[in-house]
């Protein structure tokens, strides 16, 4: 089992200006990462993350691990029984390393490791 997880969780947003209103205008949030369709942000060791509504794909709701070894996660999601989508893949688009595991409780889990240094400075 990884030794670091750490955790976010993305929730579907039709915009991102109501959140942006929320999060960065009341609650001082900043814009950690901006990934076109997604966008987290954070603030001490808060992270949340909003999709546009198209992006995530029914259930829509994604609790995602980041971990620092998505294939020891896999291979431990596999010994578990865990139902996963298929072996640990590059997103070039999101800059990740990751796969899926259907929770059965009506979310996904995403199990990744970033490409590039997390949280971004």
């Amino acid at each position: 089992m990884p030794e670091q997880i750490q955790g976010l969780v993305f929730l579907p947003t039709p915009a991102f200006e109501p959140i942006e209103r929320v999060l960065r205008g009341a609650f001082g949030f900043s814009l950690t990462l901006d990934q076109g369709t997604c966008r987290i942000y954070s603030r001490g060791s808060i992270h949340r993350g909003f999709c546009l509504s198209s992006e995530l794909a029914p259930p829509s709701v994604m609790l995602t691990l980041v971990v620092p070894d998505v294939p020891a996660a896999y291979a431990q999601a596999i010994r578990s029984g865990a139902k996963v989508d298929g072996p640990p893949r590059i997103n070039e688009r999101f800059q990740i390393e990751h796969f899926f595991i259907d929770s059965g409780a009506g979310f996904r889990f995403e199990v990744q490791r970033f490409l590039h240094p997390w949280p971004p400075v």
